[in-house]
């Protein structure tokens, strides 16, 4: 032991003691430095791994960027709504009124003498309206080939396939005008008369040309015109339906 200490001393003498100290402090901060690096780069790839893995499930799953670029959610674009398109009828602009005119002619007809196509048109008639309490008409006018009648019947409106409304009676006019071979429909001044409501006294008449301008209830508007337009075309096409038909006189038309 003595000897060491003799050794440090002389040691000491030659080198110093300050030079002595100032050799440990750098050889321990060097170590201590070394360990605090080495314990921070493996810390940082670890968290670096995971939060690499973190963020690509987050853009693969969210579709987000961290730059915000795409980070926008995917909008799914939807179709605008299809316009309604209103119901049309026959409308003449110079009368400014709903009106139908249909002309049919056969002239390879052999019994269609304008004698006879008045004959059937008249049975027809009377068949249609006449004999039918719910459906009746006006004769105006049947002479020189012309029948002129008006129309009074249930206006019967298809709500859907399997519902229907009667809002109120459909008036109007209607005139055939016969020649050899042919003849002209025409049918118009279409009037709703709707009954009175509550404790009024009063019919309320609407021509039928308000539903094609009106704003206000539209869907149930077009409905009023189609089932207008239905019930006026198999009108038309009974009448073409039976003036076909070869005119057979009853018992008593001799």
């Amino acid at each position: 032991m003595k000897l060491i200490r003799n050794r440090i001393k002389i040691i000491t003498g030659k080198i110093g003691f300050p030079s002595i100290l100032l050799f440990l402090f750098l050889n321990i901060s060097g170590y201590s430095y070394a360990q605090w690096e080495t314990e921070d780069d493996s810390f940082s790839e670890e968290d670096s791994s995971e939060f690499n893995n973190d963020s690509e499930s987050f853009d693969e799953g969210d579709n987000f960027s961290s730059f915000g670029g795409d980070g926008e959610e995917k909008k799914v674009k939807k179709n605008p709504p299809k316009p309604f398109i209103r119901h049309k009828v026959p409308y003449d602009s110079m009368r400014k009124m709903i009106f139908y005119d249909t002309i049919v002619e056969d002239w390879d007809c052999e019994f269609c003498s304008e004698d006879s196509l008045f004959n059937r048109a008249d049975r027809y008639f009377d068949e249609t309206y006449g004999k039918k309490d719910y459906k009746r008409f006006t004769l105006n006018k049947k002479a020189n080939g012309i029948i002129e009648l008006h129309v009074k019947k249930p206006f019967l409106v298809k709500l859907s396939d399997n519902a229907t409304n009667i809002p109120g009676d459909i008036e109007f006019d209607l005139v055939v005008r016969i020649k050899e071979a042919r003849y002209k429909v025409q049918a118009g001044s279409f009037i709703l008369v709707a009954a009175p409501k509550g404790l009024g006294k009063d019919y309320v008449n609407t021509y039928m040309e308000h539903f094609i301008t009106t704003k206000k209830g539209v869907h149930m508007a077009d409905l009023y015109l189609k089932s207008l337009d239905v019930d006026v075309q198999d009108l038309i096409n009974g009448l073409i339906k039976s003036m076909k038909e070869p005119y057979q006189p009853d018992e008593d038309d001799w």
